[in-house]
């Protein structure tokens, strides 16, 4: 699995304009606030770079958060996995009640 992680990093060049304060994957992998979780998803995008191990823990981290996150802020989150393709029902519906909660607060 690291030397996925290695090659994969090096096919990014990952350099710190870009990714923050994120150095490499594993450091991406550990991400829990918000801000950072968005960053991170908003900038594979923009690359169109898929990498699914990180995907999948930056959603399990989103779902257990979720009441942390505003319906505008989950809004950018499913635009950026839906480019990555790596929306999933489970996620719409567990965000489905916090963007009710949050969504008149827009």
């Amino acid at each position: 699995m690291s030397s996925q992680i290695e090659e994969f990093e090096e096919l990014l060049q990952l350099n710190e304009d870009f990714w923050g304060k994120f150095k490499d994957m594993p450091s991406m992998a550990l991400a829990t606030e918000k801000e950072d979780v968005l960053m991170i998803l908003q900038n594979f995008a923009l690359i169109r770079k898929r990498h699914n191990w990180l995907f999948q823990l930056l959603k399990a981290t989103v779902h257990r958060t979720l009441d942390a996150w505003t319906a505008p802020e989950l809004a950018a989150l499913c635009q950026s996995f839906g480019e990555l393709l790596f929306l999933h029902e489970d996620l719409l519906l567990a965000m489905a009640p916090q963007v009710l909660a949050t969504g008149s607060m827009a």
